[in-house]
């Protein structure tokens, strides 16, 4: 469904990223419960998601980033942003505004950031992925006529303004749904075994991971 270009973003002023997250796709992760607001089990995927955001983070900055800003792409139910301020990288800064606005199509500006990551996503509706939806559960989304995830959806809304997403992450149903986009750096962090259950990779082996690729990205 792509019409790709080649971009050369202005990094004269520096290097600026957006880091858009959802919940569904972090590391550690294989109960549907951590990522619903209220739930007992959600302050846990609340640790899991800044600890993966925070391991991206460090790579961006390893990689020449400078500056990082995070903006919430999941909708718990919590009127707070899912990822916590006091755990979040002192070096990041959170987008929140007064108003709704949706973090998908909302956000795109001309020159504002010089590439997108993406981080805890999940595979789009009919992947058989760990909590796997586009959107929302029970639909389909469709682009140019083909099935998309919402990763692709950040690449097409900020591809009208030239920018594009550089890094992933997610179950091993995500990355092959992302085999339209073979320029980005990928991380696998758990194997998807049904809609309600996955088998993670240790933690630790998963952030080096999330670390290296972000830095590559």
């Amino acid at each position: 469904p792509w019409t790709l270009a080649a971009v050369a973003p202005d990094t004269t002023d520096g290097v600026r990223i957006l880091l858009i997250h959802d919940m569904e796709g972090v590391s550690g992760q294989s109960d549907p419960r951590t990522f619903d607001f209220g739930k007992p089990e959600y302050p846990e995927g609340q640790r899991l998601l800044v600890a993966d955001v925070n391991a991206v983070i460090e790579g961006l900055y390893a990689g020449g980033a400078t500056s990082v800003e995070v903006v919430d792409g999941h909708g718990s139910g919590n009127p707070e942003p899912d990822v916590r301020r006091d755990l979040l990288d002192p070096r990041a800064e959170q987008i929140i505004r007064d108003e709704d606005f949706d973090a998908y199509i909302d956000l795109p500006v001309p020159a504002r950031y010089d590439a997108v990551v993406a981080v805890g996503m999940h595979a789009k509706t009919g992947s058989r992925g760990f909590a796997s939806h586009t959107i929302t559960l029970g639909i389909g989304v469709l682009l140019n006529g083909q099935p998309i995830t919402e990763t692709e959806l950040v690449a097409a809304s900020w591809g009208r303004v030239g920018v594009p997403v550089i890094f992933a992450s997610g179950d091993d149903r995500l990355a092959a749904d992302l085999v339209t986009m073979p320029w980005i750096e990928f991380v696998v962090v758990k194997q998807a075994l049904a809609a309600d259950s996955a088998a993670p990779r240790p933690v630790s082996e998963a952030h080096a991971d999330l670390t290296a690729a972000a830095r590559r990205a």
